[in-house]
């Protein structure tokens, strides 16, 4: 089921916040796993290190959901007249971010050593006080893979449609893109 569904159910006291945050745990965990079958390539490809690392995701995802259940409950008035559904048109977008993360972690299991934002194609947020937008981390350049924070990290959060390239050196003194393999 989807997510949208899920929290038009919520609100109109067909499911109780209870059963909402089981739905939620389960969509939340299917959305990792077809994170994972996209970038491995199918299921039959995925290695117990990789269902660790979907586990390890999974648990961050549940402990949002668990504060998010919480917050809900604290004043469900608050939330079912309007901000419900904001909030989860963040969580339709969780598999994009789960994506990148999960590629992130093969590229540097696979000898690439940096990375660079590159915007996607959409608005992009810009930065207000400590916290940076997209605009602001695509222009910091080539960085040393996982020091830029990570997509969904950004002003923007779940909305964001940016993306990671890599590259390593080349042991010639020059670089090796991902593009170019």
């Amino acid at each position: 089921m989807n997510v949208t569904t899920l929290a038009s159910q919520l609100k109109d006291g067909l499911i109780s916040l209870t059963e909402w945050k089981a739905e939620m745990r389960a969509a939340l965990l299917d959305e990792q796993r077809a994170a994972m079958y996209l970038t491995r390539g199918g299921r039959e490809f995925v290695t117990q290190s990789d269902w660790g690392y979907v586990g390890s995701s999974v648990k961050k995802q549940y402990a949002f959901l668990d504060q998010f259940a919480a917050d809900i409950a604290a004043d469900p008035v608050k939330w079912k007249t309007g901000r419900l559904d904001n909030r989860m048109r963040q969580y339709n977008q969780a598999g994009y971010a789960a994506l990148e993360d999960f590629k992130q972690r093969d590229m540097k299991n696979a000898g690439w050593t940096h990375e660079r934002r590159r915007l996607g194609v959409a608005d992009h947020c810009s930065g207000e006080g400590a916290t940076p937008g997209c605009i602001e981390l695509a222009g910091m350049g080539w960085r040393p893979i996982g020091t830029l924070p990570k997509i969904g990290e950004a002003l923007c959060v779940n909305n964001c449609k940016c993306s990671f390239e890599y590259r390593r050196p080349n042991g010639d003194g020059g670089w090796e893109y991902e593009d170019e393999v």
